[in-house]
């Protein structure tokens, strides 16, 4: 439900890598739709993946790439 890392853990990949996990399990199952609240610092990251703004959250549509 809520991911969170730890500051001296950041810029090393891994919320990216954890989400790259979360796209292949998501797309076996046929879901084309995540949507999630994120903070400020963390708002690239997901907008590198792909994730754009749409009423106050983010959300990627089908077409994600793992």
């Amino acid at each position: 439900m809520n991911m969170y890392t730890l500051p001296e853990w950041r810029n090393q990949g891994i919320a990216t890598k954890l989400m790259e996990e979360i796209f292949k399990f998501i797309k076996k199952r046929g879901i084309n739709l995540i949507r999630l609240h994120t903070t400020e610092g963390a708002r690239s990251t997901y907008e590198k993946m792909g994730f754009i703004d749409v009423d106050n959250e983010m959300e990627i549509r089908r077409g994600f790439s793992p």
